[in-house]
């Protein structure tokens, strides 16, 4: 991924979301935030990121589901799901 690529993170926990953005910043990458669904869709409106990375339980919603939809809208999207803790029922659901 070269240097200029915009991330997008959608991710509403705070500290999270700073220790990303300064990761990201650091290696010279575009930073856009999503702390909400109205955010994340917005920001997919007037931007193209390279990658978008989504927090566990992303504004109170499924992860799973969420990057469901945005690969049927966007088939070609690298998605990154972040998990802060184990998330054995996540793998469950995602294989059954």
């Amino acid at each position: 991924m070269p240097k200029s690529d915009l991330v997008l993170l959608a991710i509403d926990d705070e500290q999270i979301l700073q220790l990303f953005e300064r990761a990201l910043a650091a290696g010279s990458y575009g930073v856009a935030v999503a702390r909400d669904h109205a955010a994340l869709d917005m920001a997919l409106q007037e931007s193209s990121p390279a990658l978008i990375i989504i927090s566990q339980k992303f504004d109170k919603a499924d992860e799973l589901e969420i990057a469901a939809n945005l690969l049927e809208r966007f088939p070609t999207l690298p998605i990154l799901l972040f998990f802060q803790q184990d998330s054995p029922e996540a793998l469950r659901k995602q294989y059954t």
